[in-house]
Parts: C-alpha cells; structure tokens; sequence
C-alpha cells in the first residue's frame, strides 16, 4: 500500500479554512451578521447603483433590503460550493483507490451534513435561525461547486489524453 506524504495533507487546509469560517459566521447573532453582510452590501451598491445616494429614503431602504437580500444568499451558496470544490480536491487527491462517482457522493454527503450542522448550530446565536431555503441554497452551491471542479478536472484528463495522443 502506497503511503501519502504528509506534504499532500495541506490539501485539507481550505476545507478546514472554509469550516470554520462558516462557523464563525454562524455564531454571529443578528446585530453582528447583519453588520458583517451590510458591509459587502455597501460595497455592491456602490459598484451597481451610482445613483444610490440620489433615491429618496424609502427607495433605498427598499433597494438595500433587496440587495442584502441576494448578497447574503450568494454568500450562503458561494462558501458551500467553495466547500464543496476543496473537499471533492482533497478526497481526489488523498484517496486513488475510490471510484471518481465515490467520491463525489462524498463530497457532497459531508458538505451537506455541514450545511446541516451550520443551519442548526444558528439556532443557537441570538436573533438567528435555522431556515430550509437556507440549506437548500447550501446544498444546491455545494452541488454546484462539485460540478464545476468535475468539469474542470475532466478538461484536464481530456487534455492530457490528447497531448499523449
């Protein structure tokens, strides 16, 4: 049996990265989340509306909640797709011997059952709660982040076939 250099585990670090960033965002209670999305809800306004600044106050209090709105679920299905893709790399990377279709049922099963963990472990920071869209959003990034290193990883074998050829 082939032994991994411990070098290889480093592939493991933004999966570990990932998981407790994703923690930390969940322990935040509302005031805090709401603080740290409203901060990236700024910065898009900025880029998408210069025009902000000039609607009247009900407007954009109605286009920022919209705003807010979409940032936090794109970030809900871009840390789990991020998750995802580094934890498809890594079980590709340590484990050889497991069909490809294996491991990305793994993949996927485990960054589900953290998107599961995440919604129940905000059931516990203040003001916070666990919601259904919520993890469905996770679910459906972490599908989507495992497609995409699957397609990118058969571009590679596709390319090393041909450079054989």
């Amino acid at each position: 049996m082939k032994k991994n250099k411990p070098i290889k585990y480093l592939i493991l670090l933004p999966v570990i990265l990932i998981m407790v960033l994703i923690f930390i965002l969940s322990s935040e209670n509302s005031e805090e989340s709401s603080r740290t999305s409203g901060r990236v809800v700024d910065f898009v306004i900025s880029v998408i509306n210069k025009d902000y600044d000039n609607m009247e106050e009900n407007e954009r209090i109605e286009y920022r909640d919209k705003v807010s709105f979409y940032v936090r679920k794109i970030a809900h299905f871009s840390i789990f797709a991020s998750l995802s893709f580094f934890t498809l790399l890594a079980l590709f990377t340590l484990i050889k011997t497991y069909p490809y279709i294996r491991l990305f049922i793994m993949s996927l099963s485990l960054s589900s059952l953290y998107a599961i963990s995440d919604e129940v472990h905000q059931l516990f920071s203040s003001g916070r709660a666990c919601e259904v869209r919520d993890l469905l959003i996770d679910m459906s990034g972490a599908l989507f982040g495992i497609c995409v290193l699957s397609l990118i990883l058969l571009i590679f074998k596709k390319t090393r076939i041909k450079k054989e050829v």
